[in-house]
């Protein structure tokens, strides 16, 4: 299990969904099929959510890229073995299982 620190809290369970927001979303290159993307933009119609889609093809272009300042990523896919350093970094943010019930 991956530390949690006070400085890096993870989402409030309680809290609302946003209307009207972008869901940012940093994948392996073709990662995602666009049935999936377009499926989540239909299902959430009703909250005027966007996707906005970034992409890398390697581990450490996406550690690079999560540090600088406008990597403000919803959702990002690691590797495994690079949960750690990125957790130590606070590139990762905690997952609030409450709010993925499906997991």
């Amino acid at each position: 299990m991956l530390s949690i620190y006070g400085d890096n809290r993870p989402i409030d369970a309680g809290a609302k969904v946003e209307q009207g927001a972008t869901l940012r979303i940093y994948q392996w290159r073709d990662y995602l099929a666009g049935d999936v993307l377009e499926s989540f933009t239909r299902r959430h119609a009703a909250t005027g959510a966007r996707i906005e889609v970034e992409s890398f093809t390697a581990m450490s272009e996406a550690a690079q890229r999560l540090r600088r300042p406008d990597a403000d990523f919803d959702v990002f896919f690691p590797t495994i073995d690079a949960l750690p350093r990125l957790s130590a970094e606070r590139l990762l943010r905690p997952l609030t299982h409450e709010l993925l019930p499906n997991l």
